[in-house]
């Protein structure tokens, strides 16, 4: 699994959640994954706990923006708007990432898709609310460092689940995140 130096943890409070998880491998261009900008890069890692999603050609990327609909002001009038719907995505969060042996020696991600609940290093911001729903990567829609990350989610955005009881630790920078079935 993840490295001892990393926060990040699978946990279950009732004995039928792990069976009841999606497991899936992604292979990553080039070997040794993907930079945090969403394109391949070498040496770069997906520590456990990223949020990935498929390219086109079915490999893994850092997940960016995740919003549900974009909305674009135009015409003569200030008030003309259009609402363009975007296709959900389907998220992944890594449990083996490459920068463990087994990750960086097949080049493949183990990967989750939903019915866990988990503690993660993986996000950005100090803002959460137990119950509250959270969403991946930048809001902006511009790659940064917050793609492949958590973040507090907004009216646009696609959920990808929900802060869990334990909530934000401040203590040890964790956060518990409950991710749903899609």
């Amino acid at each position: 699994m993840s490295q001892l130096t990393s926060k990040f943890d699978l946990i279950s409070e009732e004995s039928f959640a792990s069976p009841m998880a999606m497991a899936i491998t992604l292979a990553v261009s080039p070997t040794y994954a993907a930079s945090y900008s969403s394109t391949p890069a070498a040496n770069t890692t997906f520590p456990a706990g990223t949020i990935v999603e498929m390219n086109s050609t079915g490999k893994a990327v850092v997940a960016g923006d995740n919003a549900q609909f974009t909305v674009t002001q135009g015409g003569t009038s200030p008030f003309a708007v259009t609402v363009t719907a975007v296709a959900p995505k389907l998220y992944a969060v890594v449990i083996d990432g490459s920068d463990t042996f087994t990750g960086s020696f097949t080049g493949k991600l183990t990967c989750l898709i939903g019915g866990f609940q988990m503690i993660t290093e993986q996000f950005t911001g100090t803002s959460f609310t137990v119950g509250a729903p959270v969403a991946v990567g930048a809001k902006d829609g511009v790659s940064n460092s917050a793609d492949g990350k958590l973040r507090a989610w907004a009216a646009s955005d696609q959920v990808f689940g929900y802060v869990g009881p334990k909530g934000y630790s401040a203590a040890d920078g964790t956060l518990h995140v409950i991710v749903p079935h899609k």
